[in-house]
């Protein structure tokens, strides 16, 4: 039984750049307090770190609603910021579900190396392998799948003569203005 109550603050978010050259990623600074032992430690997580904690707990407890992911404008500060505001939300209302129902989920404290789950290198090497796996998925998913069709036929252009960039520009403007 780990003892209660634990808080958790994300004081802090990153912009990381990996070394081989791949986009650039956030990291939120999770500080972790509390316990018998009143320990205090900050760890970096990414937002699919939460991704993936989300989803092994969900099957086991009952779980708040998980700030959603957004495609456009990601590294936007005030975005940033918001994510960070409601990942810190996120995870002190699980803390508290749990502390309501005297549990301490074993991915919880793994994701929040709490004691005695706070074997960083073992939980990294398997959450790193897993998110591989799930990185080579993606990666066939997205470079086979066709981001966008055009037609030979297209209604706004009557004359069928526009250039393949005029044509799309004026789809475009057409879908938005009914032109």
């Amino acid at each position: 039984m780990i003892s209660m109550p634990f808080t958790v603050s994300i004081d802090n978010t990153r912009i990381l750049q990996p070394p081989n050259g791949d986009e650039k990623y956030t990291v939120y600074q999770v500080t972790v307090r509390g316990g018998s032992n009143h320990i205090s430690h900050t760890i970096d997580r990414r937002y699919r770190e939460f991704e993936a904690l989300h989803t092994r707990l969900s099957s086991s407890i009952s779980v708040p609603q998980l700030p959603r992911k957004v495609l456009l404008h990601r590294r936007s500060a005030k975005l940033i910021e918001q994510r960070r505001q409601s990942l810190e939300v996120y995870l002190n209302d699980i803390l508290k579900r749990c502390q309501q129902q005297s549990i301490m989920p074993e991915e919880l404290g793994r994701f929040l190396q709490i004691p005695p789950y706070d074997n960083e290198d073992q939980v990294n090497q398997n959450d790193q392998q897993e998110q591989d796996l799930k990185d080579d998925e993606m990666k066939n998913v997205l470079e086979h799948g066709p981001c966008i069709a055009i037609s030979d036929y297209c209604p706004w252009n009557n004359d069928n003569r526009e250039t393949l960039a005029d044509s799309v520009l004026s789809g475009l403007m057409y879908s938005m203005y009914d032109m």
